[in-house]
């Protein structure tokens, strides 16, 4: 659903988080990246595979201490 809503692989370069190449579901840290950018792009995809599919997608691990909503 992840790509198929239109974040495929490596989503998101040039920006310092972006969706693995190598695996679409798996956010990537290009060494710039703080927690506050890593948060935005998992907030945007679970946005964006709401909006296309009505599916509300589950972060995995959970967070302690943090809300994505």
């Amino acid at each position: 659903m992840i790509v198929k809503a239109g974040y495929g692989k490596g989503y998101g370069a040039p920006a310092a988080a972006t969706l693995s190449t190598k695996h679409p579901l798996a956010i990537t840290n290009r060494g710039e990246a703080g927690s506050e950018d890593v948060v935005a792009l998992a907030r945007e995809i679970r946005a964006g595979v709401l909006d296309a599919f009505g599916v509300e997608l589950v972060n995995e691990p959970v967070f302690v201490g943090l809300e994505l909503a």
